[in-house]
């Protein structure tokens, strides 16, 4: 049973499986073994150049001769002519003097449908020569030799000796010819999902095969893309741009399929009831989960003295993740979407209107969370697996676990976490990476249950690579202990490294630093944050002469971190906290060098300027009587008199007057003593 191109296979044919055909195998061995130049050569159509009443015979030549391999004759001009036109060699005249050309044999065993003999034809190329190529490139690519055209890259197209004067042959030797034809199988490729996506769920899983041929054309064809990158050394020029965007259109093309196979696979999830009862509720769920991180979010990193007015902001996990694979930006690849017509590949255009509105997935979210989640499991797979790039593939799958587990948890009915298992064993998920992704969801949920699920599930999770933000949302949510045992088993994570491993120079943010800092401190843990803010200044400046270097000889990309910036931040914060749960007696005990004691008593003195009746000023004296230092202990309490003054004359509150005068009289019998 013959078989059938790839060109009119898209253009849909029956798929007709021959491979154990005699012819089909005959022109598979003949395609393999030709050498890559002989391929171009067999894609030229050839006239035949016998002479013939004083003219050329000039029919279209179907074979080639043995003696010399041109296609010089026709098979009714090599019966009388005794020497090749082109080279004057011998026809032989014992045996067969000639064989069919490949192209014939390929028609022949009906791998070819039709043959290029017009101005152009459906493949849209006018060289009757190039789709002729098309055609050897599209058997290779259906049948898995896609090695044929990784050699017909590398020998001819990427060779600076193959070159002709024939404009023709120049044509066919040049690597734009099998950039165009990858364009145009990719284009191909789309129109068919296009038609097979719009049968709708119940159609679409009759034709899981066909989309598993799909995808295995997409793999081979994104490989052979990746070999024609090697020519080309200046990345910015325009062939590599468009070559990359090709690229990244096939990949993004191909993650979609597979994923579209799967859903088509469990009729897209609509056998399984969803625990929301309508995507209004469920989007006001995800609103509602975002005003609590908001209201439950502690205090932005101090400058200064803290007020009531500070502004506090906290994110999801899942806007995190969204906001950092560029969903609903601006597409600046509108080469991906407008001439490769990914557009196609999408149930609804309500991703196409945000991007010319330019409509941020941030604002979205915030004001109607329309972008997530999105309205049905195919909008979220098209969200999911076309807008983001292609080499966020871990993310893309990450999210998109997310969103079945917001979709079915808690759900009565088992039957949903069999169908999550099947999700994580097709797309190779470890297990570290599902319940990675299902902490990330719990940590989200409002629900006190869904938060006591993620503190029994840390254990499997936590490791170097947990997200930062783990720590701060169980100390937001009153889990401190929980977020110190991360902190703890993590290898980096609000813990500065003393390894000889590769990230040496490697420091947690400032931000994941002063999460650090406030979980050891609502833990009661004092001295374990007064030595974790020493550790962590101790390594900015150990790497700071390294940056300078860099920065001298222009290698540093970054620039040099400002130590001083970051310890004022943390010894502030561990300031604030200690006036907060009364631990400054003990605070003051510890021995904090020259540099961190002048940001620690300016703390102290806006502290105690602020309120009066609190024993902070006290305190403050009683730091310098602690070091023999009694002439700083005179200077402050006389400050400190000063401030006290000026509050008594202000204040009409009898009671908060008669605190401040104690405090003022004890203070005075402290100094006086020394």
């Amino acid at each position: 049973m013959a078989g059938v191109g790839l060109s009119s296979r898209l253009e849909g044919g029956d798929h007709v499986q021959s491979v154990e055909s005699e012819k089909v195998q005959g022109v598979l061995s003949r395609l393999v073994t030709l050498e890559p130049r002989d391929l171009c050569n067999e894609a030229i159509v050839e006239k035949c150049r016998a002479t013939r009443d004083l003219r050329s015979c000039g029919r279209i030549v179907e074979h080639s001769l043995n003696s010399c391999n041109h296609a010089s004759l026709c098979a009714e001009c090599v019966q009388r002519c005794d020497v090749c036109p082109i080279c004057r060699a011998p026809i032989r005249s014992f045996g067969t003097p000639v064989r069919t050309r490949l192209y014939e044999d390929c028609c022949r065993a009906g791998m070819i449908r039709s043959r290029p003999g017009g101005a152009t034809d459906a493949d849209g190329h006018p060289n009757a020569d190039v789709r002729r190529l098309w055609s050897f490139f599209d058997i290779a690519l259906e049948y898995g030799l896609v090695s044929v055209i990784h050699h017909y890259v590398s020998d001819v197209c990427m060779d600076d000796m193959a070159v002709s004067s024939n404009a023709t042959v120049s044509l066919l030797l040049d690597g734009t010819v099998v950039k165009d034809w990858c364009r145009r199988t990719l284009s191909h490729i789309i129109w068919n999902l296009h038609e097979i996506y719009g049968l709708g769920s119940a159609q679409m899983r009759y034709k899981e095969a066909q989309m598993g041929r799909f995808s295995a054309l997409l793999l081979g064809l994104s490989e052979v893309l990746e070999s024609l990158e090697g020519p080309y050394v200046n990345e910015s020029s325009a062939p590599i741009i468009e070559l990359q965007q090709l690229i990244e259109a096939t990949r993004r093309v191909s993650q979609h399929l597979d994923v579209m196979s799967w859903c088509a696979r469990h009729n897209f999830l609509e056998d399984l009831q969803s625990s929301h009862s309508s995507i209004s509720e469920w989007r006001l769920a995800v609103k509602n989960r975002k005003l609590a991180a908001t209201d439950r979010a502690w205090h932005g990193n101090i400058q200064g003295v803290r007020t009531d007015t500070d502004v506090r902001t906290s994110t999801l996990f899942i806007e995190d993740a969204m906001s950092n694979a560029g969903f609903g930006e601006d597409d600046e690849n509108a080469f991906i979407w407008e001439t490769l017509e990914l557009q196609h590949l999408r149930q609804t255009t309500t991703l196409s209107s945000w991007r010319r509105e330019g409509v941020g997935v941030m604002s979205n979210l915030h004001a109607s969370g329309m972008l997530y989640p999105p309205e049905s499991v195919r909008a979220a797979v098209d969200l999911i697996f076309l807008e983001a790039s292609s080499d966020l593939i871990l993310a893309k799958k990450a999210i998109f676990l997310y969103y079945l587990f917001d979709r079915h948890w808690p759900g009565t009915n088992n039957d949903w976490k069999s169908i999550l298992d099947d999700y994580v064993v097709t797309f190779g998920i470890s297990r570290h990476a599902m319940l990675e992704s299902f902490v990330f969801f719990l940590l989200d949920e409002a629900d006190d249950s869904a938060l006591e699920e993620a503190c029994c599930l840390l254990p499997e999770v936590v490791s170097s690579t947990i997200h930062p933000k783990v720590p701060r949302v169980l100390l937001e949510r009153k889990r401190p202990f929980a977020a110190l045992d991360v902190l703890r088993c993590s290898d980096g994570i609000g813990d500065v490294r003393f390894s000889g491993s590769a990230k040496n120079d490697e420091v947690s943010q400032l931000e994941d630093a002063v999460t650090a800092v406030r979980v050891r401190l609502e833990c009661g843990l004092l001295t374990d944050a007064y030595l974790y803010q020493r550790a962590y200044i101790s390594r900015i400046k150990s790497i700071e002469p390294k940056q300078s270097v860099l920065k001298s000889t222009g290698m540093n990309q970054h620039g040099s971190r400002d130590w001083s910036y970051e310890m004022e931040s943390l010894v502030e914060e561990i300031c604030w906290l200690c006036a907060e749960k009364c631990l400054v007696a003990q605070m003051i005990e510890l021995p904090w060098d020259k540099d961190e004691e002048r940001v620690l008593l300016n703390c102290l003195m806006n502290l105690a300027t602020k309120d009066p009746c609190s024993s902070t000023g006290s305190l403050m004296v009683m730091f310098y009587i602690m070091r023999c230092r009694n002439q700083e202990a005179y200077l402050v309490h006389k400050e400190l008199l000063a401030i006290e003054k000026t509050f008594l004359e202000q204040c009409k509150d009898m009671e908060r007057n008669e605190i401040i005068k104690n405090i003022c009289v004890q203070r005075s019998l402290l100094v006086e003593r020394v």
